[in-house]
């Protein structure tokens, strides 16, 4: 298995949590990690949504999720990942940045062999937008 531990220090991202969804368990008491994803993600335009489509945003509650899973035999994971906010100076040539003020957010994945690429790609695009942003204020 490769290790993305260098990577993902330079990009300043880290893995928080890795859910099988094809072990949920019984859905009338879904295990807490999917009642935080469910209390994350409140915006219907999130990329999890697109990603597991049987995934509703406006369901009753936390307990249609796990039933929704379950239904349609859902396999692989869900990834909570973290990315340090940079804040670029005028010219986008340095930052500041740390621990202290990240973004949450959450990514599918069918194997774990793509988590790794799959939050380097996340953080090095999110960081690319940040120094963007500096350099057109």
């Amino acid at each position: 298995m490769t290790s993305y531990n260098m990577a993902l220090f330079e990009e300043e991202a880290r893995v928080a949590g890795i859910f099988p969804l094809g072990m949920i368990g019984a859905p009338d008491s879904p295990p807490e990690w999917l009642r935080e994803l469910y209390d994350d993600c409140d915006e219907p335009t999130l990329p999890i949504f697109a990603a597991l489509p049987e995934l509703k945003h406006d369901d009753d509650g936390v307990e249609d999720w796990a039933e929704a899973l379950i239904s349609a035999s859902r396999s692989g994971f869900v990834v909570k990942y973290e990315v340090c906010v940079r804040r670029y100076n005028r010219d986008g040539l340095f930052f500041l940045s740390g621990w202290g003020y990240f973004r949450v957010g959450y990514l599918y994945v069918e194997n774990f062999e793509e988590i790794g690429p799959a939050v380097i790609n996340i953080a090095r695009t999110q960081h690319e937008a940040e120094q963007a942003q500096a350099g057109a204020a």
